[in-house]
């Protein structure tokens, strides 16, 4: 009989030691199930509404203080998620955080500086104390396109995939949003562009624009070091892609489909049925709405 307890008091230590390993945010993470219209959490597979709120800067400029204050408020106001980027748009790789650290060490995306990450993982994890799971952008468009800053690009296909593995390694489960504000064809001059048609209106725009170049595979490989890197620790996470605006998708029965960008008139249409007609199922979700306008204003 004192065998038997024995046992059994041996395998609840050994289930204890198996929750413990579980990331904080274990039962808020969720999933886009294959064919599927709808999220869902992983775990219970209860159906889970993106109530988001965007803080790019969250774990660039801030420190705990006012994250903390940041994130209690946004649990108190009903948000669920909470986007950042670990990469940040704002001189992401050249200014250093609150607390001097850098994302990379020697500027290079394969060696991460762990004094950085060490803020994202406190970040991570006090946000699903309050029940709320962080979206990672892993980084955002004008590393691997120059985006709309015309930066020199730090990530190819062989650092993408690496970069992907480390940050699915350490934050399996959390959803993941690639593109950053970018398309996968892009021209890396667009800053330039920009401040021509500023200074001129009357220019032929794509007449200005570098070669367009394709970083599809670029993109491709950060999602395969994200995905296999989660899949071996359990977890099937949700990987988005955040575009520019632009015409996203040709629907059949409604007016084009738009991000950012607005058809005149019909500010408030969001054409996601535009999406939905077609015969490949998969989840989307209008990311933006038209604060860009409301800010214009």
């Amino acid at each position: 009989m004192m065998k038997i307890q024995a046992a059994v008091a041996g395998l609840l230590s050994l289930a204890g030691l198996a929750s413990a390993a579980d990331p904080s945010w274990h039962d808020l993470a969720i999933t886009a199930p294959r064919y599927g219209r709808y999220l869902t959490r992983t775990a219970s597979k209860d159906p889970f509404f993106w109530q988001a709120d965007t803080a790019w800067e969250l774990v660039h400029r801030l420190n705990k203080t006012s994250i903390d204050f940041y994130l209690k408020t946004r649990a108190e106001q009903g948000y669920n998620v909470v986007q950042t980027v670990l990469v940040s748009e704002l001189d992401g790789t050249t200014r250093a955080n609150f607390y001097g650290d850098l994302p990379f060490n020697n500027s290079d995306p394969t060696n991460p500086n762990e004094a950085y990450f060490e803020l994202v993982d406190w970040t991570v994890d006090l946000a699903a104390s309050y029940g709320l799971l962080i979206a990672l952008v892993p980084t955002w468009g004008m590393y691997v396109n120059g985006g709309w800053h015309s930066t020199t690009p730090i990530f190819n296909e062989s650092n993408a995939y690496e970069w992907g593995q480390y940050i699915g390694n350490r934050y399996p489960g959390l959803p993941k949003i690639l593109g950053g504000d970018s398309n996968v064809q892009w021209s890396w001059n667009m800053s330039e562009v920009q401040a021509a048609y500023a200074e001129d209106p009357d220019q032929d725009l794509p007449s200005l624009l570098a070669p367009i170049e394709d970083t599809s595979s670029v993109w491709a490989s950060m999602r395969a070091g994200l995905k296999e890197s989660e899949s071996s620790q359990g977890y099937e996470s949700v990987v988005l892609y955040h575009p520019a605006g632009g015409w996203i998708v040709k629907p059949e029965v409604t007016p084009l489909a738009y991000g950012h960008n607005m058809l005149q008139d019909e500010e408030d249409r969001v054409s996601i049925d535009a999406v939905h007609v077609r015969s490949l199922v998969r989840y989307v979700a209008k990311s933006e709405l038209n604060y860009i306008l409301l800010l214009s204003f």
